[in-house]
């Protein structure tokens, strides 16, 4: 914090905190609220300014697209059609323990076997413009009923908040025996859900994902950035084999190029998130891949990227390069964010959408 004016202690207000102080971002916080732009996740200032910069493309939009059709997806295709919006919302509503328990949709577990349950149950009263809908509770209790069945009864204890049952999220509210609805916070948490109740697909998108940014996606950054690529480079005469994603070569540098899926995750906002990162970013410049089992950290050797870099600096020919150029071989780390160190023993970590910059 930096204060604008002199102070004295013994009198700050909160007001007078609040408006003789200025904020600054620590370098390292810096990086946390880069990566969460990354994934457009917003302060409610900037979230702002980007609505309004958007405007005139939603306009558009409402004038060409026919939102009266309705368009049903498997549980699957909602995962890989939308995985960017479902993990930007869940990783930006679980990003610290406040939100977590805030958003804790544990008591769904059991009781709601689809989010779509969730809007059957509040399409089944209509949506009245500018107005939030109402509705008795006997009648809220009949299509609680057509939907869960015999899950009825769990499914109201999970889902309508009220005097009585103020553990659980107001999603629905029971207040003078009516129940108050909102479609739209209904979609969000439907859309929320797919991440928790389907985690076994997603957790499958997000390993495809990643083997597709090892595969393809850091590849065409590094072409597009005007670097000759090769990737898949092996050496099978060590044992273990070694296996480097890429080298990208330009201007007499090649880069030994590894690349990890690692970004936007839950809890991104707690210091441990970045000291394990950065624990795994040294791991393979090191040549050690941490991975925790039930509580316990178990380490083991690989291949390091020193040793992939001695290797290249030895096989330039044999993987497309000119031996008559003096070529200066590097390391580098890209990551699907921004990584919370730049550098470790000369290898350099940075952001898929930094490779531009190198």
């Amino acid at each position: 914090m930096i204060a604008k004016q002199p102070f004295d202690p013994r009198n700050l207000t909160i007001q007078k905190k609040l408006s003789q102080f200025r904020i600054m971002y620590t370098e390292d916080y810096s990086r946390l609220i880069r990566t969460f732009a990354n994934n457009e996740i917003y302060s409610e200032e900037e979230g702002r300014r980007k609505m309004r910069e958007y405007r005139k493309e939603w306009e558009m939009i409402k004038r060409l697209e026919d939102f009266s059709k309705k368009v049903s997806y498997s549980p699957e295709e909602l995962v890989k059609k939308f995985y960017p919006e479902l993990n930007r919302l869940y990783c930006g509503l679980l990003k610290n323990v406040v939100y977590a328990s805030t958003f804790d949709f544990s008591n769904y577990r059991g009781v709601i076997k689809d989010p779509a349950e969730i809007m059957e149950l509040a399409n089944g009263f209509a949506l009245v413009r500018d107005y939030i809908t109402v509705t008795p509770c006997s009648e809220f209790e009949c299509v609680l009923t057509r939907v869960f069945g015999d899950r009825m009864r769990e499914a109201k204890d999970a889902l309508l908040f009220s005097e009585t049952n103020d553990k659980v999220f107001p999603l629905f509210v029971l207040l003078d025996d009516h129940v108050f609805i909102s479609h739209r916070t209904s979609f969000l948490v439907y859309f929320l859900l797919h991440p928790i109740i389907f985690k076994d697909i997603f957790d499958s998108e997000t390993v495809r994902r990643s083997k597709e940014l090892e595969a393809s996606r850091a590849r065409d950054a590094f072409e597009k950035a005007a670097f000759k690529y090769v990737p898949n480079v092996k050496d099978n005469d060590k044992d273990p084999g070694l296996q480097i994603d890429g080298l990208a070569g330009k201007e007499s540098v090649v880069f030994v190029v590894e690349v990890k899926s690692w970004g936007l995750t839950t809890f991104y906002e707690h210091r441990n998130k970045h000291r394990y990162l950065e624990r795994d970013l040294k791991g393979v410049v090191d040549g050690i891949e941490y991975t925790t089992k039930e509580g316990k950290l178990y380490e083991r050797k690989i291949p390091s990227l020193l040793e992939k870099i001695e290797y290249v600096k030895n096989k330039m020919r044999d993987h497309g390069f000119d031996p008559s150029v003096f070529w200066v071989v590097k390391g580098v780390i890209v990551i699907e964010d921004y990584p919370p160190i730049d550098e470790y023993k000369g290898v350099k970590m940075i952001g898929l959408q930094d490779i531009s910059k190198l």
